[in-house]
């Protein structure tokens, strides 16, 4: 089906991921540049600036990817195409999103990617889920 909502989505996603790999390898080699100053200098603004810049990247990364997320939900609950009980995901994905947040001002950078990760394969696992039943519910139906 032509889904404005979902396109949005789905674009919404794809911007974002390619955006946040993008500035992702830009301050990489800002990084890398600036090293040898870092260290020799003991540049404490710098690293303040260059953790501080990458944590609001991943963060605006996560934001408009629970944006997204909740859009395809939405969108497949407008066309009929899944329930209304799934909207209770939103609320997961803003949990998830709000966890990975506090636990970034918490723990170590190490935990939080490992959270990082775990969340991301529960939300692939649920849409995952979510196409073979969305799959198998229109097989079932005549044409």
């Amino acid at each position: 089906k032509h889904n404005k909502l979902l396109y949005a989505a789905c674009l919404t996603i794809l911007l974002s991921e390619t955006l946040a790999f993008l500035i992702g390898q830009v301050w990489g080699g800002i990084t890398s540049l600036f090293l040898r100053e870092m260290i020799e200098y003991d540049a404490y603004i710098i690293t303040h600036f260059l953790s501080t810049a990458k944590t609001i990247i991943q963060d605006s990364s996560s934001i408009a990817n629970i944006i997204g997320f909740s859009l395809i939900i939405i969108a497949l609950i407008k066309d009929k195409t899944i329930k209304k009980s799934n909207l209770a995901t939103i609320i997961c994905f803003v949990v998830l999103g709000g966890i990975e947040i506090f636990l970034r001002t918490q723990t170590r950078y190490l935990e939080v990617n490992i959270f990082h990760s775990l969340a991301e394969i529960a939300v692939l696992i649920y849409f995952c889920i979510l196409v073979i039943c969305i799959e198998r519910k229109q097989t079932n139906k005549p044409l």
